[in-house]
């Protein structure tokens, strides 16, 4: 079938949005900040970046804020470089270089000498947020949203709800954008073939044992069960932003095998 589905599934709550997590870091501004006349700096990191990206970064993230408060100094700092995993050498294929940790370097770009007082996370980093709020390496946002008398209620609950899930039912991270995922069917396959139609609540076995009875057909008339977006990506992708997290599986073990 070329139809997707449309009924949300458990368990989707996070991977189903591409979530921009900024949480904020335990460290403060950085030293020499506290006179009126002086520039306070501000360090926002992010996981991943490199010279090139600072630009389209800093479009998205901070100008706008940085033009209402003159008086920060906004620097970008990255965790891992992409320039140096794009050209780094590997000279024999079978003694591949070994590729640092991301969460190593996230805990360092957070706990180092010179520290940053927020992280941006894509949704990809959801994991990492789960990890850093169980390491108490994140400050809770909940005191700081009642003290500020902070509106979270204009937000999309399952947003909410799916940071608080990785937050161990905190808040730790707020997002500024969003995108969500959604499941949908034709209703006349389901109909023909003499299958329910999805609902609200369905497990990914359920979805895939559905997709099964509805695929029929040869060739030209090959009816298919279940397609995934074909936009930018590939089946391998596909499980890993969908399916995988939904499980709580991990594309390697931690022998990284």
């Amino acid at each position: 079938m070329n139809t997707t589905w449309g009924a949300k599934m458990r368990k989707t709550a996070v991977l189903g949005l591409s979530l921009t997590l900024m949480g904020s870091a335990l460290a403060a501004c950085s030293k020499g900040a506290d006179t009126s006349a002086e520039k306070r700096v501000l360090r926002i990191g992010f996981l991943y970046s490199s010279q090139d990206s600072e630009q389209y970064l800093r479009q998205q993230y901070t100008d706008s804020y940085e033009l209402m408060h003159p008086e920060l100094d906004i620097q970008i700092v990255s965790a891992m470089n992409y320039d140096d995993q794009r050209f780094q050498e590997q000279p024999d294929p079978s003694k591949p270089v070994a590729q640092p940790d991301p969460y190593d370097k996230l805990k360092e770009l957070l706990n180092g000498t010179n520290p940053v007082d927020v992280v941006v996370l894509d949704s990809s980093g959801t994991n990492y947020l789960k990890r850093l709020v169980q390491d108490n390496m994140l400050k809770q946002l909940d005191p700081i949203i009642q003290e500020k008398e902070f509106d979270i209620d204009d937000y999309v609950p399952t947003v909410i709800d799916g940071i608080k899930e990785a937050g161990d039912n905190g808040i730790y991270a707020l997002t500024p954008t969003f995108n969500s995922a959604a499941l949908y069917y034709n209703k006349k396959i389901f109909t023909d073939a003499g299958v329910e139609v999805p609902k609200d609540g369905m497990m990914w076995d359920d979805v895939f044992a559905d997709a099964k009875r509805l695929a029929k057909g040869e060739g030209a008339k090959r009816v298919f069960g279940l397609q995934m977006n074909r936009w930018g990506g590939d089946a391998f992708n596909d499980m890993q932003q969908y399916y995988l997290p939904a499980l709580q599986l991990k594309m390697f073990d931690d022998k990284g095998e």
